[in-house]
C-alpha cells in the first residue's frame, strides 16, 4: 500500500506499507523530500511488533534506530545529536530527550496521561490500513506535556477531556503556557448515526 502526500513548501511525503502473509504489518518506509533534502526511515515488524529500524540522509549515510521491546528507544540525526525516549510499565511515551552529539541532555519534555481511555469515532480509514505505534502505547489520551529547554520550562500543554455515555470524546479542552504567548481553545465532537 502506497500513500503520498504533498504539503507547503514542496515537501512531499510517501508511505508505504506491506504485510506478511497473516495480515500483520511487515514494514513500513517513509519519505520526506524538500527542494534541498530528502531523509528515508524504514522500519521493519514481526509478527506486527516493530524490530528494527532506520534513516537514510540525502548523503545516504544510514543511521540505525535503536528498537527497544517492541518500541523506538533513540532516534539518531545525521550531526550525531538524537532524541532518547523513556517509557512507563503500560509502555506510554513519558519522556523525550534531545541529546547532542557529545551526549549532553539539551532539552526534554515529559507526558502524563489521562486515567481514563476516551475513545474516537474514526476518521476515513481504508481496508487494510496499518495500525501501529512506534513511540508507545496510544490507548489513553495525553494530559499534560511540559517542554524544558536549559532546564526552564518551555511549553506548558494541559488538556481536559469530556466523554459521553458510551466513552466517545465530547469535548477536549487545552490549555497552554508558553514562554511566547499563552491560550485557551476547547474542540467539541458530535456523532451522527455512529454511537
Amino acid at each position: 500500500m502506497k500513500h503520498n502526500y504533498k504539503h507547503l513548501l514542496n515537501t512531499t511525503l510517501q508511505r508505504i506499507y506491506s504485510y506478511d502473509t497473516t495480515g500483520n504489518i511487515a514494514a513500513v518506509t517513509t519519505t520526506i523530500s524538500l527542494p534541498q533534502y530528502k531523509v528515508t526511515s524504514t522500519f521493519s515488524f514481526s509478527g506486527g511488533v516493530l524490530t528494527s529500524g532506520s534513516n537514510t540522509n540525502n548523503d545516504g549515510k544510514i543511521l540505525p534506530i535503536t528498537i527497544e521491546n517492541g518500541r523506538i528507544a533513540a532516534y539518531p540525526n545525521s550531526d550525531g545529536s538524537k532524541t532518547r525516549f523513556m517509557y512507563d510499565a503500560g509502555g506510554h511515551n513519558t519522556k523525550e530527550e534531545s541529546v547532542n552529539a557529545t551526549g549532553v541532555v539539551t532539552g526534554y519534555t515529559t507526558y502524563e496521561f489521562a486515567a481514563t481511555p476516551v475513545k474516537q469515532s474514526p476518521t476515513i480509514s481504508y481496508k487494510g490500513f496499518p495500525t501501529f505505534s512506534l513511540v508507545g502505547t496510544a490507548d489513553l489520551p495525553i494530559s499534560r506535556q511540559v517542554s524544558y529547554v536549559n532546564g526552564a520550562v518551555a511549553t506548558d500543554i494541559q488538556n481536559q477531556y469530556q466523554a459521553n455515555s458510551k466513552g466517545y470524546l465530547t469535548t477536549r479542552t487545552r490549555k497552554v503556557t508558553s514562554m511566547l504567548n499563552n491560550y485557551q481553545t476547547t474542540q467539541t465532537y458530535t456523532y451522527a448515526n455512529c454511537q
